[in-house]
């Protein structure tokens, strides 16, 4: 994915329902100075623009970036920078992708609610293996819960409901592929109903825990389970 600095983002696992290793790059636009008449500047400029709306690559160019991505932990300097053009460069010849977004947040959401929603984000990861009152929530935000619910909704297309499901479910998932049994998965996991948590995991799956598993074990042939793990890569000259 490419994630524009508009949108607000908290970690990037959310709906995967397998074992994955999260490379993150994070850099400032202003690093990257170009040849006004280049075709690849203008490509690349074009790129980031469109990052705005948030771009999901499929998975032919990501698997091709990998090693890139790869090799950037290992650089250094100015071949940490050149790797990092090289990339632009490759996405942004793809077409490949689809948008997250259908328009640009607005502005007014960016520049004041930005910190409110990653903040939002993070007590998420860091509590949703607990009960999650939603007052509590509003509060953090500085909001009243009506206010809260219509921000959240309007910020995110979701309810905060929704968004707090789908995080748990992706976490369940990961348990699920450690071996964990579903109930464990459950309560780990912050539901404190076995019906419901297997309610909501056909929900967003589109398959029940047991199938889930199930088609794991299959899928698994003689390799060393992945544990989610994110490496924040932060580009500064």
């Amino acid at each position: 994915m490419l994630i524009g600095s508009n949108i607000p983002h908290s970690g990037f696992g959310l709906n995967s329902i397998d074992p994955h290793e999260e490379i993150v790059l994070q850099f400032k636009e202003e690093i990257l100075q170009f040849p006004q008449l280049e075709v690849e500047s203008r490509w690349i400029k074009d790129l980031l623009e469109l990052s705005k709306y948030g771009i999901k690559f499929h998975r032919k160019i990501k698997k091709a970036m990998i090693p890139k991505l790869r090799l950037m932990l290992e650089s250094e300097g100015y071949k940490r920078y050149l790797l990092l053009l090289e990339i632009l460069f490759e996405l942004s010849k793809s077409k490949d992708y689809e948008l997250l977004n259908n328009e640009i947040m607005p502005y007014t959401i960016i520049s004041k609610n930005k910190t409110r929603l990653e903040n939002i984000f993070t007590y998420v990861e860091h509590n949703y293996d607990k009960e999650i009152n939603i007052d509590d929530v509003a509060k953090l935000a500085n909001l009243t819960l009506p206010a809260f619910c219509n921000f959240f909704k309007k910020a995110t297309q979701i309810t905060f409901t929704e968004f707090v499901n789908r995080y748990r479910i992706n976490k369940a998932c990961l348990l699920m592929a450690q071996d964990k049994s579903i109930s464990e998965c459950s309560y780990s996991c912050g539901f404190n109903n076995v019906t419901y948590f297997n309610r909501m995991f056909k929900k967003y799956t589109e398959k029940t825990p047991s199938e889930f598993i199930k088609n794991f074990s299959h899928n698994k042939v003689n390799v060393d389970l992945k544990v989610e793990k994110e490496i924040k890569i932060k580009v500064s000259f």
